[in-house]
C-alpha cells in the first residue's frame, strides 16, 4: 500500500507507463520499439554531450493514459518520425497522453496552449531590431 501511495505522489516512470500499456494490450512490437528508441536517444545525447535545460528533466506521468487505440496510433506516428498534434475538448486526456509519451520516450515535455486568438507571432516569436540587425525575440 505504501508503494502505491509513493507512486501516486511521485508519478509513473516511463517503464511503469509501458507496463500499464502492456496490460492494456498495446502490441509488444510498439512497446519494444519505444524502449529501443529511448535507449538510442539517450546514448546519442550522452555522446553529443547534450544536456536538458535546467529544470527540464524527463517527466514522471501523473496518471497513466487509458486508451489503447489512441496510444497505438500516437506511438506509431512518433516512431515513424511524424509529429503529433493533440486536439480535442477540455479534459479529454491530451496532456496526460503527452506526459506519458514524454516519460516513455525519455524526452522533456513542453506545454503550450493555443486558442482562437493565437497568432503566428505568439507561436514563433516576433522580429525586432537589435544593434541594427533583425532578430527574433
Amino acid at each position: 500500500m505504501f508503494e502505491d501511495m509513493v507512486s501516486a505522489r511521485l508519478g509513473f516512470s516511463g517503464a511503469e507507463v509501458l507496463s500499464a500499456w502492456r496490460a492494456q494490450g498495446v502490441p509488444e512490437g510498439l512497446l519494444s520499439a519505444a524502449e529501443d528508441w529511448r535507449r538510442e536517444a539517450e546514448a546519442a545525447d550522452a555522446a553529443a554531450g547534450a544536456a536538458l535545460p535546467a529544470g527540464r528533466g524527463v517527466p514522471r506521468a501523473s496518471y497513466v493514459y487509458e486508451g489503447r487505440e489512441v496510444v497505438e496510433a500516437a506511438m506509431a506516428a512518433l516512431l515513424s518520425g511524424e509529429h503529433l498534434l493533440l486536439v480535442g475538448p477540455k479534459a479529454t486526456g491530451k496532456n496526460v497522453l503527452a506526459e506519458n509519451l514524454a516519460a516513455v520516450f525519455g524526452r522533456p515535455d513542453w506545454n503550450g496552449s493555443v486558442h482562437m486568438q493565437t497568432d503566428a507571432e505568439a507561436l514563433l516569436g516576433a522580429d525586432t531590431l537589435a544593434k541594427g540587425a533583425v532578430v527574433f525575440r
